[in-house]
């Protein structure tokens, strides 16, 4: 979290936090996006070159060894929860990547919530900085969103942090939209939202 919006926080709030961070209790200030797919899917054109297309084995194995640990086991997770990867590819090297289920939602390696039939969740996304200004973030959300359209699902949702603010503003640009969804986590136990996702939103506030 910025430092700025870390110390807006009441004096007492903080405290309340680090005491219960000691104690294996961790709280999750996110965002729930959704966006229909009965809407329009405006296509982004990526730069000149670029490919967007699911991942195969071998893009796998090529993410892993181009990033650093930590993303590299975020990928890992996230193969192992069985979902898609969809790849900005750039001749043989991976400019960006966004994951796909549509079975669950998950909170890092933890599964929160079961997803309706009809709906589809995407996570995990990056863009190599190298790429970055390129609007290959909004291409890949993109591809999502159709890849699911044409399998007939109805919406697509995502879990953000409230303070990513860029990762907010790409998502708006899309079509999402945003409601608060705070999570606890204790310790044993899987992440729980505080308050109910409101799946399907879009369809009751079209």
């Amino acid at each position: 979290m910025p430092a700025s919006a870390r110390d807006h926080k009441p004096l007492w709030i903080r405290a309340t936090s680090r005491t219960a961070g000691l104690f294996g209790v961790r709280f999750y200030n996110m965002l729930y996006g959704e966006r229909s797919l009965g809407d329009a899917i405006h296509q982004v054109e990526p730069p000149a070159g670029l490919v967007i297309r699911r991942a195969t084995s071998g893009d796998r194995e090529l993410l892993e060894s181009n990033l650093t640990p930590a993303q590299a086991k975020s990928c890992r997770i996230a193969a192992a929860q069985q979902s898609r990867c969809i790849v900005a590819m750039n001749g043989q090297e991976i400019a960006g990547y966004s994951w796909l289920n549509t079975r669950d939602i998950y909170l890092l390696s933890w599964r929160l919530q079961k997803l309706p039939p009809d709906g589809g969740y995407t996570y995990n996304s990056f863009v190599r900085p190298e790429y970055r200004g390129q609007k290959i973030f909004q291409r890949l959300t993109g591809a999502v969103y159709s890849e699911l359209a044409r399998e007939g699902f109805q919406f697509c949702c995502n879990l953000v942090d409230r303070n990513n603010a860029p990762s907010v503003a790409a998502r708006r640009r899309l079509g999402a939209l945003f409601h608060a969804a705070p999570i606890l986590k204790l310790p044993g136990l899987d992440p729980f939202p505080l308050r109910r996702l409101p799946f399907r939103v879009t369809a009751r506030e079209s």
